[in-house]
């Protein structure tokens, strides 16, 4: 009769040795992930000193209350218990608690939220604030440290949100959401590194100033050309940055709606170093007499012409189900003119 214990032993020494090594195994990848978060945070810490110094260069100061980093193990989460931003020009942003998270495995993709309400202040004093709960926002940047990194897209979410002068009963303009987006261009064949494509809508805007207009709805898109390489530390500054480099906007798409009256415009845009504008394109929209009226043409015979001429050098389309006439708009350095018809002249920016 053969004695089964040996190999009962050997069965059972080959079990609670795997039972150890997986033991083993468990505590070397926990201390790894671990050492990799706390190293990865020494690294996102830097990165976010160095963001704070280049912030500095450009006149940008951020002041973080009771700052902290955690998110052990998978993610990383910087928090600010209150965040203000001052910049060089004197205008400053304040806000409640921030917080960002980037994934271990993706610290280029950052998403945060700002808690609000938020007080601003113009680089003049003019001071307000806005009444909103949350921004939200995502960052993605590509690249690398050797080559530097760069903004691949950039969004910013308010919704809904007021703005109230300090002292206002009520706000002075209000609405059901505001976006800025920021992203390099879908289309690359053309497009120069520096080319970012820049969009603003703006949903259900209301104001005191609006008269007779109950609620605006507006989309504003656009490559805008060497956006990305502009250096300066205040709003006046980027754009002075921006024409001296190209000051042009390509594929420019507006899509206005002021109640039932509609307004599209697209084309290609140009600002000149004087604050000239050029333009070429076309503007559509459902009421050709409204859209006269609302451009506060003069009585002396243009808005009759437009009117009237609307039948002969327009092209009707659709805007939604709606029905409408485009135009052919023209923009010669200030001087406006819609098909043949001149309109007058535009003053230039002042920046």
């Amino acid at each position: 009769m053969t004695d089964p214990t040996p190999a009962s032993s050997a069965r059972g020494f080959s079990f609670s040795t795997k039972i150890r090594i997986l033991a083993v195994v468990m505590v070397v990848l926990v201390a790894l992930v671990s050492g990799a978060w706390f190293a990865g945070a020494a690294v996102y810490r830097a990165g976010l000193d160095e963001a704070r110094r280049a912030l500095a260069a450009e006149g940008v100061t951020l002041a973080c209350d009771a700052e902290e980093l955690t998110g052990f193990p998978a993610r990383f989460e910087w928090r600010c218990a209150r965040l203000g931003l001052s910049f060089a020009n004197g205008a400053r942003m304040e806000g409640e608690a921030l917080t960002t998270v980037s994934m271990v495995w993706n610290p280029f993709f950052t998403i945060a939220e700002w808690q609000g309400p938020f007080a601003t202040q113009s680089a003049g004093g003019f001071a307000a604030s806005i009444d909103s709960d949350l921004l939200r926002a995502s960052l993605r940047l590509t690249g690398g440290l050797s080559d530097g990194l760069r903004v691949q897209r950039l969004s910013a979410v308010l919704d809904p949100f007021g703005v109230r002068v300090d002292g206002a009963a009520q706000p002075i303009v209000r609405g059901r959401q505001a976006e800025f987006h920021l992203r390099e261009p879908m289309a690359q064949g053309e497009a120069r590194p520096d080319d970012l494509q820049a969009a603003l809508v703006l949903l259900g805007l209301e104001s005191l100033f609006l008269s007779g207009v109950n609620q605006i709805d507006m989309s504003v898109t656009g490559v805008v050309n060497e956006l990305a390489a502009v250096r300066a530390r205040s709003l006046a500054g980027a754009l002075r940055d921006w024409v001296a480099r190209s000051g042009a906007v390509d594929d420019l798409e507006t899509r206005l709606r002021l109640d039932a009256h509609a307004i599209n415009l697209d084309g290609d845009g140009q600002l000149a170093a004087d604050g000239a504008l050029s333009f070429d394109g076309a503007i559509a929209t459902n009421d050709v007499p409204a859209l006269v009226e609302l451009m506060g043409v003069d009585a002396g015979g243009s808005a009759s012409a437009i009117t009237a001429g609307a039948s002969f050098f327009g092209r009707q389309t659709t805007i939604g189900e709606d029905p409408a006439t485009e135009l052919p708009l023209t923009i010669e350095r200030g001087r406006v003119r819609i098909g043949p018809v001149p309109l007058g002249q535009l003053p230039p920016i002042r920046f």
